[in-house]
């Protein structure tokens, strides 16, 4: 699959998503539908970002990360530096689950 940006040094390219839950049932906010919500998952990290991966879901600081549009879906450049947590055990929510 073709990147469509490659990060570098301590930049990371993520994909905003929407209502996510945890393995064990916990539903992350509704607010993460909103444009300033800060969770997505990794589409590209820089060489330096210590031990985040593609994949990796993440929130940031608020205030942080610059947004950008690709193949209609928002994405978010940031500095690894703004990176407040990685979430472990997530899956896309499932309404009949």
């Amino acid at each position: 699959m073709l990147k469509p940006i490659a990060p570098e040094g301590k930049i990371i390219l993520i994909e905003k998503k929407e209502v996510e839950k945890t393995k064990s049932g916990i539903v992350l906010p509704e607010n993460s539908k909103k444009p300033h919500s800060r969770f997505g998952k990794i589409v590209s990290v820089g060489a330096n970002c210590g031990d985040l991966k593609e994949g990796d879901y993440i929130s940031w600081e608020i205030h942080k990360g610059d947004g950008l549009e690709i193949n209609d879906q928002l994405h978010i450049v940031i500095r690894h530096d703004s990176v407040l947590a990685k979430l472990v055990e997530v899956e896309n929510a499932n309404p009949e689950g």
